[in-house]
């Protein structure tokens, strides 16, 4: 729905088709049975099957900015330096299409479980793939040491990790903007899923430009959703109340002290991460602070969630809607079924959910 974003020729060679406003509306038959006013924002069809060419795209456009246009000359291409990314799917997919498309070398540093159909596509794309194992006794995630070493070798930061690359923040308060575009009445709440935490930074961020531009009145309820196998966010909010409740301090000056002291918040999950959306399982939220200034900014909050609920919630999206999102896609809607459970959306509120990736 919407006019197609312009430069999009290089996208549509590549993956089939550019960049467009992807649909937002109401679900009245997933509203339905989960007893509240449902609105979805479906990015499944977005470039590369997620949201996560947002993000990249806003990196590209600077580059070539930046670049003096030398990314669009064949015969510059390869003096150009080459990007890398840390992911275990939908970002590394999206950063393989954008790179093919603007003749870019990509290096990619994966898990050694990615999906071969994602190792096929990158293979087909041009991407360099790099498999790394985790060493025994390792804590963090051994693709972004990886990812890491190559950006000491020159290497630049095409990633959606807001604290590798800030920029990529901006390309993904796009899909915000859209949602607020599209004349659709305001949210009681917002339901994000949460790995690094660049999508649910970008949605806390757009919002709050929204309402500094009086776009909006007020920034709905954000609640972040990860799931029991990794949830480094859960525990640094955690952490956050309790300092607050120790100390008698406001949200913000928690906040304030857990910034200056991030290793008593914010560390690599302990054991490796297992899920079937496989697609949050960061061993930390990258973002993680300004993330959690946009959940105690509005009110909102951080919730973890089982297995059976995240395949629940997938079921009633394949049950109720057109949409086929994976697991990780649909982790939003599980977690706003674990907070209803929680007594902390009422029946009848109006929540958005992002459906983030298309079941591959």
């Amino acid at each position: 729905r919407g006019p197609r974003w312009t430069g999009t020729g290089g996208r549509a060679r590549v993956d089939g088709h550019g960049f467009a406003i992807t649909p937002y509306g109401s679900a009245p038959a997933l509203g339905q049975r989960v007893g509240l006013e449902a609105w979805v924002k479906d990015e499944t069809h977005n470039v590369a099957g997620s949201h996560k060419a947002r993000h990249l795209m806003g990196l590209l456009l600077y580059l070539a900015v930046v670049e003096g246009g030398h990314a669009h000359k064949s015969n510059a291409s390869s003096t150009l330096a080459p990007l890398a990314i840390a992911s275990c799917g939908n970002a590394a997919l999206a950063a393989a299409v954008l790179a093919r498309a603007a003749s870019r070398a990509l290096q990619v540093y994966v898990p050694p479980d990615a999906e071969p159909a994602v190792l096929d596509r990158l293979a087909a794309l041009g991407a360099t793939v790099v498999a790394c194992p985790r060493e025994s006794g390792e804590q963090g995630d051994p693709c972004v040491r990886h990812f890491r070493q190559a950006l000491k070798q020159g290497a630049l930061p095409f990633c959606c990790q807001g604290n590798e690359n800030g920029l990529t923040i901006d390309g993904g308060q796009s899909l915000v903007l859209e949602m607020l575009g599209s004349e659709a009445p305001l949210l009681d709440h917002l339901v994000v899923q949460v790995g690094g935490g660049a999508l649910a930074s970008a949605c806390v961020q757009a919002y709050t430009r929204a309402q500094a531009h009086g776009l909006v009145r007020q920034v709905p309820r954000v609640h972040m959703v990860q799931t029991q196998g990794a949830a480094p966010l859960n525990r640094a909010w955690v952490r956050v109340q309790q300092r607050m409740a120790d100390h008698g301090e406001t949200a913000d000056a928690a906040l304030a002290y857990a910034a200056a002291h991030r290793s008593q918040f914010m560390w690599p999950w302990e054991e490796p991460p297992h899920s079937v959306a496989s697609g949050i399982l960061d061993d930390e939220t990258y973002d993680w602070l300004a993330v959690l200034r946009g959940v105690a900014a509005s009110g909102g909050s951080t919730v973890v969630v089982d297995e059976d609920t995240l395949r629940q919630a997938n079921r009633l999206v394949l049950e109720t809607t057109a949409v086929r999102p994976s697991h990780t896609g649909s982790a939003g809607l599980a977690g706003l079924l674990q907070l209803q459970r929680q007594g902390l959306v009422a029946p009848g509120a109006r929540v958005g959910v992002l459906l983030t990736g298309v079941q591959r």
